[in-house]
């Protein structure tokens, strides 16, 4: 990831971040989904 992240003018955390995410919302991953953690924000 630390090789490409310059084209993208990101951190490598940044690109593992949003991977992690996408995974997520997709079901590839445990926990919460975007959807998720913004019903429960919109809920507070």
């Amino acid at each position: 990831m630390g090789s490409i992240t310059g084209k993208f003018g990101c951190t490598p955390e940044t690109l593992r971040s949003s991977v992690h995410e996408a995974e997520r919302d997709r079901g590839l991953r445990d926990g919460q989904t975007t959807e998720e953690r913004e019903r429960a924000k919109a809920l507070e």
